[in-house]
Formats: C-alpha cells, sequence, structure tokens
C-alpha cells in the first residue's frame, strides 16, 4: 500500500505593541505666543511610476523540446524452415488419419488407425474450436529447423497464444471408425469425408460432412447406388475376402446426391497416384516406380471428358515408394516422404526426402529433406497461415510421431 506523507507548516505572523513612557514636560518660558503661519499639509504620497514600456514578447521563437523517441522492442522473426510445436493435448499416435484445413487455420482430423492395429473414430480439431474448449495458453519448445541441416533449440511463443493445442469434440453424429480416408474442405467453408477402411479391411463409399460452425457432422444419403467400398489415395477395395485395386472414374454431383461413371483410365495408374486439379482438369500423379508406367502422367480434361497420358521429362523421385504424401498448393505440389521397397532386402525404408512437381511444366525438382524419415504421414498446406502442417505418421517401424510438424514459409518461396 503506498503511503502519503502530508506535511503542513503553520507560520504565525505577531505584531506586539509597546507603549513608551511619557517624560516629564519642561515649563515655557512666559512669552506671548505666536500662532503658527504654516498651514498642515498632509504629505503628497509619491505616485508610482506609470509603466510606459510596451511588453514586446521575446523575439526567439519558442522550440518545444526534442522528444527522445521510444525503441520499441523488435518482433519475434518468423522463423524459417521445419519447426515442432509441442501442444497440451494431442490425439493419441496414429497413421493413415484424414487431414483438413478449416476457416482460420483450424485442422480438422479424423479416424486412423492406432498402435494396436484398430481403426479409430475420434474426432480432433487443431486450432480454435471454441474458447471454452481451450486452455488460455500453452507455451511450448519450438525447434526450428534449417533445410539446409542447421539446427536451433530454443524457447519460443510464437504461435503459442491459445490457438495451437488440440481439442478432442464429442460430435452427435460422429462416423464410424475408419482409417486411409479420402478428406477435402468444400468452397462452403465444409469438410467432407468419403471412404474409407474399416476395422476388417473392407472398403467403405459413405459421405459424411462436418461443419465448422457446430463442430458435428452429417450424413448423407445418397440418391442412387455408389461406387464399391474403397479407400487410400486411389482405389483399394475388399471382396469375397480378396483385395481389390480399382482402375474405374466415378463424378459425385453434391447438389442431386448422384454419382455417375465416367470413362476409366487408359493406362494403369496405382493406388498412390495423388489426384491434383487445375483449370479444368484432373492429374493423377504416381510416382510408384513401375517399369511400364514410371516417368508418365495421367490428365483427365473434365470439361471435355477425355484422357491424355503425358511423358515426364527431367529428373524423377527413384524406387518404388507408398506411403507417402502429396499436398497440392496452387501450381504446385509437393511430395513429402514415404516408404522406398529394397527388393534385396525384401524390407520397406523410411525417407525424408521431398519433391515437388510443378504443373505448368510437368517437371519434378527435389528439395531439402525433412527432418526425419516420415511414412503413413497427414499433411495440409495452410494457405491463410503460408504453412504446410504434419502431423502423425512413423518414423520408423513401430516408431509413431504424436507432434505437430510445420514448415512456416511456402517452400517455393525460399
Amino acid at each position: 500500500m503506498k503511503q502519503v506523507l502530508l506535511s503542513t507548516m503553520f507560520v504565525l505572523f505577531a505584531i506586539v505593541g509597546c507603549a513608551a513612557p511619557t517624560p516629564t514636560a519642561t515649563p515655557l518660558p512666559t512669552t506671548t505666543p505666536v500662532p503658527s503661519t504654516a498651514t498642515s499639509v498632509p504629505p503628497t504620497p509619491t505616485p508610482a511610476p506609470s509603466a510606459t514600456a510596451t511588453r514586446v514578447p521575446p523575439t526567439a521563437t519558442q522550440v518545444p523540446p526534442t522528444a527522445t523517441p521510444i525503441k520499441l522492442p523488435s518482433p519475434t522473426p518468423r522463423p524459417k524452415g521445419w519447426i515442432t510445436v509441442k501442444t497440451a493435448h494431442a490425439p493419441d499416435p496414429r497413421v493413415g488419419q484424414a487431414m483438413t484445413v478449416l476457416s482460420g487455420g483450424r485442422i480438422l482430423l479424423p479416424g486412423g488407425r492406432g498402435k494396436d492395429g484398430k481403426v479409430l473414430g475420434d474426432t480432433w480439431v487443431l486450432g480454435l474450436a471454441t474458447k471454452a474448449q481451450l486452455p488460455g495458453y500453452n507455451l511450448g519448445l519450438v525447434l526450428s529447423v534449417n533445410l539446409v541441416g542447421g539446427l536451433a533449440l530454443e524457447s519460443r511463443q510464437y504461435l503459442q497464444a491459445g490457438n495451437t493445442d488440440w481439442t478432442k469434440l464429442n460430435p452427435s453424429q460422429a462416423p464410424a471408425a475408419r482409417a486411409n480416408a479420402r478428406m477435402f474442405t468444400g468452397k462452403d467453408g465444409q469438410a467432407y469425408l468419403i471412404g474409407g477402411e474399416d476395422e476388417d479391411g473392407g472398403g467403405l463409399m459413405d459421405l459424411h460432412i462436418f461443419d465448422p460452425k457446430t463442430l458435428d457432422w452429417k450424413s448423407v444419403v445418397y440418391a442412387n447406388t455408389p461406387p464399391p467400398g474403397r479407400y487410400s489415395q486411389g482405389g483399394i477395395g475388399k471382396k469375397d475376402g480378396k483385395m481389390i485395386l480399382y482402375s474405374d472414374l466415378w463424378r459425385y454431383d453434391y447438389a442431386t446426391r448422384i454419382w455417375e461413371q465416367l470413362k476409366e483410365p487408359p493406362n494403369f495408374t496405382t493406388t498412390n497416384a495423388a489426384p491434383l486439379v487445375q483449370n479444368g482438369k484432373a492429374y493423377l500423379l504416381d510416382v510408384h516406380n513401375f517399369p511400364f508406367n514410371h516417368g508418365t502422367i495421367e490428365i483427365y480434361d473434365m470439361i471435355n471428358r477425355v484422357w491424355e497420358q503425358l511423358k515426364l521429362e527431367g529428373e524423377l523421385p527413384p524406387g518404388q515408394r507408398s506411403k507417402y504424401v502429396t499436398v497440392q498448393n496452387g501450381n504446385n505440389a509437393y511430395m513429402f516422404g514415404g516408404a522406398l521397397w529394397d527388393s534385396t532386402a525384401s524390407k520397406f525404408n523410411y525417407t525424408k526426402e521431398v519433391w515437388t512437381f510443378d504443373l505448368n511444366t510437368l517437371r519434378w525438382k527435389r528439395l531439402d529433406d525433412l527432418p526425419f524419415p516420415m511414412s503413413d504421414h497427414g499433411s495440409v498446406y495452410d494457405a491463410e497461415n503460408k504453412r504446410f502442417v504434419i502431423w502423425g505418421g512413423q518414423r520408423a517401424v513401430n516408431e509413431f510421431f504424436d507432434d505437430v510438424w510445420s514448415f512456416l514459409e511456402a517452400l517455393d518461396e525460399l
């Protein structure tokens, strides 16, 4: 408590009057008194001289004192390269989960397959879901990773202001448990989840829509018979206990809820083929190194409904790889990690390679590697915050990730 000392001084001025003793009068000689001729004139007070001088203001212009500028601290520079953000909560480690970006840079994650091999049916959101569901601040550890190999460990508050924690939702109409489903965010801002692999390895073909305003799912009832159930990038299904590779092509109309089968690709594409869309065309980008299709790309003209195959030139990603993730950002697609098949040792080797594919030039280019090998993970591009985000997957057999890895600048801007 702040104390204030008040001091008051009283000054007393006293005027004291002292009466002097009266002297004894000496008698005057007896002479004829002469009346005084002088008239008593009161003393004329000397008037104060009037100020005749006009007050002249100073000729010097008053200059205000120069203010010393306050030096504000420089903002923390936005880190570049791969960083990892330790969150207070996280989904259980898993592989094969679906991911998509919602408004505000939030990331939706449903399903996947856990460490015990069981498919999952939970729904998580990374970022601000509702104020009541998130802690105020999560001060985490950030590992800045330079893409040329340098590491810098430091404590930051960057991206920690209450919106970088995982929140587990409790939707009233959650989709059935599944892994390897396909999901994307539509122009209406809602997320669409379709298909996937059930607990028994069978393919699903149901459609569910997530509303980011209500944080709930709703299922869609088709107006006609849908395609056979499938999962993965292209189409893997199961019939009579046997795995089926689908090479068909279907179109779904969201307004009428009707499926339409289109002309299938003239050449075989693996289930790893990533569909990319640009200027009314769909590109099936398949990097799996089969002798009969390596270095080619299948392109479907969605307006004229015709297929064409083009031979790619330049450097190509080597090996027979699977379980990688391809993310499109404008005219470029980025491929992160994956598993390369070693035919000599009969095993998969996880890779940390990063490749980019230019949809204008149809050429591949290798970029700097990931910090660690990654396989069967999820990845999205957050355009609002200009970052790639990777979560989950494995860095080795039975070694699971549960960290959020984020590349905080668009790779083509470095």
